[in-house]
């Protein structure tokens, strides 16, 4: 019966509910103008990226994408699937969140996209090591042009943010500062909602010494349910 209690204490704190103090407000206007959710879509199968715009941002959206913000120090690899700024997804996150996973099903398939959609530089410093081939998104052949002749990983993000906003201009008649979060997703589903990645976030973001206060808590409620129910 103990054991017992001690797996459930962990599965009722294991979710969004237990991260919600810690998720930051998600900026939802800019100049008066209502911003929406850009969803970034690895679409593994077909070889392809998919943007959706449609979503606007709204009281919901900081819970259902888990935003915590930045982090860490300004040079902390960011390993969030949600980020206020489409820069963290061109270099960091997904190779981020991959070293930070333990073997299974995500992490696999996080190493698909790497392979597929990412191109590996030699620059010695994780947040740059993956950079985000745009010309899976532009069709122009460009990516490895602004790799090699920019002359450091910050310089290679700023242009392919460029190239990117130019892109969406041309073809899609909406720019990025019309977004106030960037979000991914993989072959059309909301990974951030998978236990995996949950349970990343919340051993990364809640002190220790809450988990444990949370635990202590969700025990005793649990045991005083057994009592009362006479389990």
């Amino acid at each position: 019966m103990q054991e017992a209690i001690y797996d459930m204490g962990d599965i009722i704190i294991k979710n969004s509910s237990g991260i919600e103090p810690y998720l930051k407000r998600v900026k939802d206007k800019n100049k008066d103008k209502k911003l929406n959710v850009f969803k970034i879509n690895f679409d593994i199968n077909n070889k392809k990226i998919d943007f959706d715009f449609l979503e606007e941002i709204s009281s919901k959206t900081s819970k259902k994408y888990l935003f915590v913000g930045r982090i860490g120090g300004p040079n902390n690899l960011q390993f969030s699937l949600s980020a206020d700024k489409i820069e963290t997804h061109i270099s960091q996150s997904i190779y981020g969140l991959y070293l930070k996973l333990d073997e299974g099903e995500l992490k696999n398939t996080l190493k698909d996209i790497l392979e597929e959609f990412y191109i590996e530089t030699e620059i010695n410093n994780n947040r740059y090591k993956y950079i985000l081939n745009i010309d899976k998104i532009t069709g122009k052949n460009q990516t490895d042009k602004i790799i090699t002749s920019s002359k450091d990983g910050k310089e290679i993000i700023k242009e392919l943010k460029k190239e990117i906003n130019e892109y969406l201009k041309q073809n899609k008649q909406i720019k990025l500062d019309n977004f106030g979060i960037f979000v991914i997703f993989i072959n059309n589903q909301n990974i951030i909602q998978s236990k995996e990645y949950l349970d990343i976030i919340f051993k990364n973001i809640v002190p220790q010494e809450n988990i444990e206060k949370l635990k202590n808590e969700k025990k005793k409620k649990f045991v005083l349910f057994v009592v009362r129910k006479g389990l």
